[in-house]
């Protein structure tokens, strides 16, 4: 004999593990959360609450995922593109392609922190703006003006 289900339990419902910066959390969806793995990198950037690591990650498997396979450009073309702090931000993207998945980083022993993740973003953006590829960043990040 089957009991009926009560609350969420009757209804079709989704549930969503995040890793945030401190700790994790678990989210209920409204609507199936189920997302290629490239959109859900760009979901982790867009949250804003990520750790250094996890945000490291994403930049580099984006990048390596976009740039690399479909775009076909080096990063010495992306680097080129870039003068003084950029550029080393941008070689710093780059380099965490060329690391993973060899290495891989701990938040216990790097901490970028807000500043430097922020620098990390407007660089990240910034390469797609110089590569010509600003429309799809924008779409990506839900940005309605592209």
């Amino acid at each position: 004999m089957t009991r009926p289900l009560d609350g969420a339990l009757n209804e079709e419902s989704f549930w969503q593990v995040k890793k945030l910066e401190q700790g994790s959390t678990v989210v209920r969806c409204q609507s199936n959360p189920i997302r290629s793995a490239y959109e859900l990198l760009w979901e982790d950037i867009k949250c804003g609450n990520i750790s250094s690591v996890n945000l490291q990650n994403s930049l580099r498997r984006i990048l390596e995922n976009y740039f690399k396979i479909w775009a076909g450009m080096s990063k010495d073309e992306f680097c080129a593109l870039f003068d003084g702090r950029d550029k080393l931000i941008c070689q710093s993207l780059f380099s965490w392609v060329n690391d993973a998945p060899h290495s891989i980083h701990d938040d216990l022993y790097i901490n970028h922190g807000e500043q430097t993740n922020e620098a990390y973003l407007r660089v990240f953006r910034d390469i797609f703006d110089k590569a010509g590829q600003l429309g799809h960043y924008d779409m990506m990040v839900g940005n309605s003006d592209y």
